[in-house]
């Protein structure tokens, strides 16, 4: 447990200066979007974490000058003690390589939580009524490459012009005056089915492999 503790830290003082995180980002990579929405309803005198969104600056310029019009969207759990899902806008550079786009941190994976990452990015790279987009969602098979220009070494390049900022870790950030927000309230989330259905406690349990040899008889006979 201690060990698990200084891996994961203090989530209470983490999620507390989640504002003072979205802050530096916006201060070492202008330009960049990050939005924290927190839910004020639920538990009276608190602001609970329910999603946080992040699409860099630089990133965005990327995908707009060096990407095709390509994006996948997926979705994964995220372990620890508040868990929560990762819902990421991805797509594959001309490399064959996944090239992230922008990313939303979530209490749980929805219609509503999917609609505020999708707006957002919507906006970030001017998408309009998504004319001539392509959107790749898990479950689905990858495209076929049509147009040759996006895999030129040209186009690579300024896929990759744009540089990421450094961000200082959590001593370094300076104290702002946002709202305190703690982790959401502690929930069982859904795990894989169970293939084997529940037997009774009274039923016998069936003991399979090969009979013990364990005070059993043997005779041997002459040929």
């Amino acid at each position: 447990m201690m060990i698990l503790r200084e891996n994961m830290g203090d989530w209470n003082m983490k999620f507390a200066r989640l504002c003072d995180y979205a802050e530096v980002i916006k201060q070492t990579n202008s330009s960049s979007s990050v939005w924290v929405r927190m839910d004020r309803e639920t538990v009276q005198g608190k602001n609970l974490f329910v999603y946080f969104y992040v699409c860099l600056d630089a990133l965005k310029k990327r995908w707009n000058e060096g990407c095709r019009r390509i994006i996948g969207f997926d979705g994964c759990f995220l372990k620890g003690a508040c868990k929560g899902e990762l819902l990421v806008a991805v797509r594959r550079n001309g490399n064959n390589q996944m090239f992230p786009i922008a990313w939303t941190v979530v209490d749980k994976e929805t219609k509503h939580s999917w609609s505020f990452f999708i707006n957002y990015l919507k906006e970030d790279l001017q998408l309009g009524t998504g004319h001539g987009l392509t959107v790749m969602s898990d479950m689905q098979k990858e495209p076929k490459p049509l147009v040759e220009h996006w895999y030129k070494k040209d186009t690579f390049l300024k896929a990759y012009s744009n540089f990421i900022q450094p961000i200082p870790n959590m001593k370094m950030w300076p104290e702002t005056n946002n709202p305190r927000i703690e982790p959401p309230e502690p929930k069982q989330m859904p795990g894989r089915p169970l293939r084997n259905r529940r037997k009774s406690k009274d039923k016998p349990i069936k003991k399979y492999g090969k009979m013990s040899k364990q005070r059993v008889k043997i005779t041997c006979s002459k040929v």
